[in-house]
């Protein structure tokens, strides 16, 4: 009987990972505000799991915090029923947070450049003044979800989540509006076709002492198409008829 819960357990946290996809026909942004000052249920399109620590793995469910907890998991983060809302991440020996989200190219175009922005912003500072925390960022075209042990993810180190207070060793709340900075990066001759998907991902680890708290905020995504063939012929007949003209000329 375990054994049957645990096989529709893993069944339906499968299924809800997979479900959780963004159609992408060329620019996509996410402020997280849509999270509401208190709410606990991720933007459409976003997850989140525990893929380490002794708390075992599976999909977590969002707190809310300003940065004062000390729990392990991941948050709806902002200043006490303030609008501007970001997602964030605490890890701990129990619990190691994972989120991210999944885009269908539904272009009808091969998107060759992938070009990403946001913000990083630090809610709580961790204890070690040794142990300069990132929260990395990755990127797969063959996941069929954020947590695929079998997929090839990549990262994309201008898109990680830093930790910006290095010399602190009093674990607390700070405001991350006022500790946060600018984070980008791009893919070139991505070749991310259409139908297919791009997965992206934010994978926190337990750092030495009481780690710090990290969020992203006005997540940026948007793509270039590759010109199809037709569309190089016609711009090469083109450029031979300016220079017949200018012969003739």
């Amino acid at each position: 009987m375990k054994k049957l819960l645990l096989i529709l357990v893993s069944i339906t946290v499968a299924h809800t990972l997979a479900r959780a996809q963004l159609s992408f026909n060329g620019s996509y942004t996410e402020n997280f505000d849509s999270m509401g000052a208190a709410g606990t249920g991720y933007p459409a399109g976003w997850s989140g799991v525990r893929y380490a620590g002794t708390g075992g793995t599976g999909a977590l469910t969002l707190g809310v915090t300003t940065g004062t907890t000390t729990t392990g998991g991941l948050y709806n983060v902002g200043a006490s029923g303030d609008a501007d809302r970001a997602l964030g991440t605490l890890a701990s020996g129990t619990t190691v947070p994972r989120f991210g989200a999944q885009f269908v190219n539904n272009s009808g175009a091969t998107f060759d450049q992938i070009t990403f922005s946001g913000l990083s912003e630090q809610w709580r500072t961790g204890t070690s003044a040794t142990a300069n925390e990132a929260v990395t960022f990755e990127y797969s075209f063959n996941a069929t979800d954020i947590n695929d042990p079998a997929a090839t993810f990549l990262p994309l180190s201008g898109m990680d989540l830093t930790e910006i207070q290095t010399s602190s060793t009093t674990g607390g709340a700070i405001d991350g509006h006022a500790n946060q900075i600018a984070i980008s990066g791009t893919i070139s001759s991505a070749g991310w076709a259409s139908g297919s998907t791009l997965t992206v991902r934010w994978s926190d680890l337990d750092d030495t002492g009481s780690d710090g708290l990290y969020a992203v905020d006005n997540f940026s995504l948007s793509a270039t198409a590759v010109p199809e063939p037709s569309t190089f012929a016609l711009l090469g007949l083109g450029l031979a008829g300016l220079l017949a003209r200018r012969v003739r000329r």
